[in-house]
């Protein structure tokens, strides 16, 4: 069976002055990664492995993911960083899942992207908040299989507030 874990990042700062991709979360924004870090970590137990990670580059995609970690203990047996997620559309973002093999993939990143991503895997009209996680599964145990209309939302976590 294919998982495929969609997050897009915390709320971000919005008051920085510099530039768009340095921009950091909020402090509500870093409550939420660490909140959405203990709702995966009790379900941590529900993903296969091997565990691969595709993050943006952004800062507040990667203190997302720092979230994620500190609370979820994720074993990534592969772990990217990419900067193409950073402006990447929702094809861009299927062709990287594509790439991928087996197990479970952890993809965090930035709206319009993810949120039509999500809509395009699962065939439901999905609007991600910042802060959100959609967890999509398959009967594939691959992948590269993936494509439109084939997956099915399994779980979600929508920060509170």
């Amino acid at each position: 069976m294919s998982q495929i874990l969609i997050a897009r990042h915390a709320s971000a700062d919005y008051n920085w002055p510099g530039p768009d991709h340095e921009r950091p979360l909020s402090s509500p924004g870093l409550v939420e990664a660490s909140a959405m870090g203990g709702w995966l970590s009790e379900r941590h137990s529900m993903l296969s492995s091997p565990l691969t990670i595709l993050c943006s580059s952004a800062t507040r995609t990667c203190q997302t993911l720092q979230g994620l970690h500190e609370r979820a203990g994720l074993e990534a047996t592969e772990e990217s960083i990419l900067p193409t997620i950073y402006e990447a559309s929702a094809g861009e973002l299927l062709a990287l899942i594509q790439q991928s093999t087996e197990g479970s993939l952890l993809l965090i990143g930035h709206n319009p992207g993810v949120s039509t991503l999500v809509s395009i895997l699962s065939a439901e009209r999905c609007g991600m908040q910042p802060g959100s996680l959609i967890w999509l599964e398959d009967e594939h145990s691959n992948v590269s299989h993936i494509g439109e209309t084939t997956m099915t939302i399994c779980h979600q976590f929508r920060p509170q507030g």
